[in-house]
């Protein structure tokens, strides 16, 4: 699941912080005004000498008051308290502004930012316009018209008429949300957007429809491959699967063992459990090397060893790894010689007298070897004896 920076966070606070936004509308429908009269009976225009002469049209404009609800409105209560509007000359006595269309002086529009409370107070008045200043005064008003009642945000118009015994006007009044704001009060922002601060649409009423593959409050979270382990990973955009540091596979749902583990497994990232036959904290140790090696020389007893497989335990005399190398021992050169080890050998030093690979024989000498009669004495392989004159052939062999 992706986590929120203070950064992105701010600014989904800041969306969510909005106000209203809309307008109310007034469209005006039609005037009859046929004998050019005020409310007071009285008519519009004079002639030249100062009396009053209603074969001269009105000259027409309306003002426009929106205000809060009231049940019985009180003039000297602060009024247009949602706003007003005074439209320019609209004409004279009789105006049928049914087939126009589009915006004109005849459509008014009263914006609001506050959340639209549904209630509402209009106050519609037609005026003559005596001295071409839009001036008002009470003797003037051609016709007042009273709304009270509620309407909640619609494409929909509502239709309204009122009169009195000489003038009537048709109406109609709507309210409408300004882009992107929704709800009954317009106090609802819903912006469709598909980038890094969400994914959606907005409904008709402003509730936030995520796009496919997308989830959260403001449809920010992407959603994973249907098969991906959630615990083990996140995605970043729809239908991927982003394996979490210790984890690997298309769906993140294997382990990743330790890097130095050799013939083992993982339940958990970093572990090293390891396969039959073998051991040590690596699982690099073949519990079974001796069985199968038999790597010891010379009568040698192979051991398992943690740290290298296995280790030899060689006999007397022998040593190396294998037990492969003859060792030096107390007993291994006779008569009192020597032991030096070598390389690869080893070798007995002998004391005078003795020789042989272990000193084991006896030098002969002819110091104690007397010969008689002129005999000379001498050594070889097979001892010493007496080398007799040609005189005389004796020979005697020690």
């Amino acid at each position: 699941m992706r986590t929120f920076t203070p950064a992105l966070l701010a600014a989904f606070m800041l969306l969510t912080m909005v106000k209203s936004s809309g307008v109310f509308e007034v469209r005006l429908t039609s005037l009859s005004n046929d004998k050019g009269m005020t409310s007071q009976g009285e008519c519009c225009q004079s002639d030249g000498e100062g009396r009053r002469s209603c074969r001269e049209q009105c000259r027409t404009f309306v003002t426009i008051c929106l205000m809060h609800y009231q049940n019985k409105i009180v003039r000297s209560y602060p009024s247009c308290t949602f706003g007003q509007f005074a439209t320019p000359l609209l004409g004279g006595n009789n105006i049928d502004l049914r087939e126009e269309t589009g915006d004109g002086p005849y459509s008014v529009k009263l914006p609001f930012t506050f959340s639209w409370p549904k209630s509402f107070t209009l106050i519609i008045e037609v005026w003559h316009d005596e001295y071409g200043n839009q001036s008002i005064a009470e003797e003037k008003r051609i016709l007042e018209v009273t709304k009270t009642g509620s309407a909640g945000p619609s494409k929909a118009w509502k239709i309204g008429q009122q009169g009195n015994y000489h003038a009537e006007l048709t109406f109609a009044y709507r309210v409408v949300c300004d882009q992107n704001y929704y709800g009954d009060g317009c106090d609802r922002l819903c912006k469709a957007r598909d980038d890094r601060f969400g994914h959606y649409v907005c409904s008709h009423n402003g509730t936030k429809l995520c796009l496919k593959g997308w989830t959260g409050m403001f449809c920010e979270q992407a959603v994973c491959h249907e098969r991906c382990n959630l615990s083990h990973s996140f995605c970043d955009s729809p239908a991927l699967c982003r394996c979490r540091l210790g984890w690997q596979g298309e769906y993140c749902e294997q382990c990743v063992k330790s890097p130095d583990c050799h013939h083992g497994f993982c339940y958990e990232p970093w572990q090293c459990v390891c396969h039959q036959g073998w051991t040590g904290i690596n699982c690099d140790i073949d519990a079974r090397f001796c069985e199968k090696r038999r790597p010891c020389k010379n009568g040698g007893t192979c051991r398992l060893d943690w740290t290298s497989n296995y280790t030899c335990e060689c006999p007397r005399g022998f040593g190396g790894k294998d037990c492969q190398l003859v060792t030096c021992s107390d007993d291994i050169c006779l008569n009192g010689g020597s032991c030096v080890e070598k390389a690869s050998f080893i070798q007995c030093g002998c004391r005078e007298g003795f020789y042989g690979e272990r000193c084991e024989h006896v030098r002969l000498s002819c110091d104690d070897l007397v010969c008689q009669n002129n005999g000379t004495c001498t050594v070889d392989d097979s001892g010493r004896r007496c080398l007799c004159p040609d005189i005389r052939h004796f020979e005697e062999t020690i």
